[in-house]
């Protein structure tokens, strides 16, 4: 069975710091690394990290994850098929079914790229639209009818990455977002399903960054920061020629999601080491805080609203759902995920490596390599990152502007408990696989 080839060369890890600004917010598909897998009953059947997949275990009770996952260093989306899980990454799109022990690259049009932004029909799963990074080369979105075998190109690739998609529930209306490879911010807008694209990127040119993209009614809600760093939601109106924006308030640091429930729009803002929810107030203020709710992700299924959280501690949540929007329960702790042991796994071998940066106000070594890393904005109060003493990382102590830094992913990982490891490594090392066999 073919596996995804992971490359220790530095090559390999510029190649990824300059795509760290992908992993939008859609179902399947998180800001993050968390992935929550919901089924058409409104059931948690799981959820996926850059780091492994969390299933039922069934055996043992609760929820299991592959520790020493065997995808490779980088995921950029995850989605539980029928009677496999989909997951996208550097080589393109690759398959699991074995429950995340292996994995199968796809022999399709994607392979080879970076399949980096994610769209899932409400209506068929199996209709995907699929957006490429690939760095060095030119992108483009891809549409399949097939869950993902075959794709066909919706427009010719062209300079630039693809980071972001949406689509409306009928596919009519279609947005992408991302840079045309020098820096600009690129969005293009069809009304006709994806035969023709307008460039709409005059009206969020003055925006540095867009992480969330959602169709609400005819208008298309953009999240993202300003010029001066606050997180900035939009309304995009397009007639099929123009699109005007429409502000719509403002939030602490960046905007990473955004989506309509109960009739009110909610957004996700990363606000330092933490993400907060906030709902539209119907005032001059714009939005309010929510307390309580998720951090990481944040999307519609059915008649209920999920959300992801990463706060440290095994009591705490790692998936949970609201009916209002308001008031949230939680889904999944990480006391209740554990490890699960692949049949092939080296006999004797600690399944979980160390992720802890004890010299971290979150204790949480964001690049997993050992050393104090003072572009996390966790370890940027250490006396060595402030120039006040020998360190073993490096860096100006400013914090990382980088919005997916992983923040203060959860890290308990004593081997014998019920912990687990849930991290997301954007500026990644890669890492060789530990398996036996």
């Amino acid at each position: 069975m073919a596996e995804p080839h992971v490359d220790d060369s530095l090559a390999l890890v510029n190649a990824l710091a300059l795509i760290s600004l992908l992993l939008p917010a859609h179902v399947g598909q998180d800001q993050f690394g968390r992935f929550p897998f919901v089924d058409d009953d409104g059931r948690m059947t799981g959820g996926g990290t850059s780091w492994g997949v969390v299933l039922p275990d069934e055996e043992n009770g609760g929820w299991g994850r592959v520790c020493e996952e065997a995808f490779g260093p980088v995921v950029f989306f995850a989605l539980q098929q029928q009677d496999r899980i989909l997951l996208g990454g550097i080589d393109g799109l690759s398959t699991s079914t074995d429950a995340a022990c292996s994995y199968q690259i796809l022999d399709n049009e994607l392979a080879g790229a970076y399949a980096s932004a994610l769209w899932v029909d409400p209506a068929d799963e199996r209709h995907l639209l699929v957006g490429t990074s690939t760095v060095s080369a030119d992108n483009g979105i891809w549409e399949s009818f097939d869950g993902g075998d075959s794709f066909v190109p919706l427009l010719p690739p062209r300079p630039g990455n693809f980071f972001r998609l949406a689509a409306s529930d009928d596919a009519t209306r279609i947005a992408a977002s991302g840079n045309d490879g020098a820096g600009r911010i690129v969005l293009l807008l069809s009304t006709d399903g994806g035969q023709t694209f307008i460039d709409a990127s005059d009206a969020v040119a003055a925006h540095p960054l867009i992480h969330a993209l959602f169709f609400d009614d005819d208008a298309l809600i953009v999240g993202g920061i300003n010029a001066a760093s606050e997180g900035i939601v939009e309304r995009v109106a397009f007639d099929g020629v123009n699109a005007t924006a429409t502000a719509l308030g403002t939030v602490p640091r960046e905007t990473t999601h955004a989506v309509r429930f109960a009739d009110k729009l909610f957004v996700l803002s990363r606000n330092g080491a933490r993400g907060e929810l906030y709902v539209e107030n119907g005032s001059a203020l714009g939005f309010g805080l929510v307390q309580g709710g998720p951090t990481d992700c944040l999307f519609v299924r059915g008649d209920t609203l999920w959300g992801c959280g990463k706060q440290v501690g095994l009591n705490t949540s790692l998936f949970l759902r609201s009916d209002d929007g308001l008031a949230w329960q939680t889904t999944v702790a990480f006391r209740d995920v554990h490890y699960r042991i692949c049949p092939d796994d080296t006999a004797g071998y600690a399944e979980c490596g160390n992720f802890l940066e004890t010299a971290c106000t979150d204790g949480i070594d964001n690049e997993v390599d050992g050393t104090l890393d003072c572009d996390d904005d966790d370890c940027a109060v250490h006396p060595a990152c402030r120039g006040e003493g020998e360190g073993e990382g490096e860096g100006e102590g400013e914090g990382d502007e980088d919005p997916n830094d992983g923040g203060d992913e959860p890290a308990s990982c004593a081997h014998g408990t019920a912990a687990a490891v849930l991290v997301l490594v954007p500026w990644v090392v890669a890492r060789r696989r530990r398996r036996g066999g």
